[in-house]
């Protein structure tokens, strides 16, 4: 792997840490608020849930326009591309029903076997 793909790898390894673990931070919220009774609360949360994986994707993009290999670059702009599709699913209490949190799952496996660390 060459200097720039691992730069690029960890930078977008970081990304996606962060952006999920924000996510994931956000989901506690919505169970938080529905637990107590705070519907409107919850599907705020819901959006707000899929306006972080919007924004992932979006800085995920920045990263790939670093890239120098072409199969990263694709790559990063394929998982974003499933970021923004996944977040842009998430616009209510009911979407969180049918959220698939395999396919989070699977772009988090896909990065990890991009950059060598799976």
């Amino acid at each position: 792997m060459d200097q720039n793909t691992r730069e690029v790898c960890a930078k977008s390894a970081a990304t996606v840490t962060a952006g999920v673990s924000d996510f994931t931070t956000e989901l506690g919220k919505v169970s938080s608020s529905a637990t107590n009774g705070d519907l409107t609360g919850a599907e705020q949360s819901v959006k707000k849930s899929g306006t972080i994986l919007i924004t992932l994707a979006g800085n995920l993009r920045t990263d790939a326009q670093q890239a120098q290999n072409p199969q990263v670059k694709t790559a990063l702009e394929d998982v974003a591309a499933e970021f923004q599709s996944l977040g842009g699913s998430l616009n209510s209490l009911t979407s969180l029903q049918t959220f698939d949190t395999a396919r989070l799952e699977a772009l988090a496996d896909r990065m990890s076997s991009l950059c060598g660390s799976k």
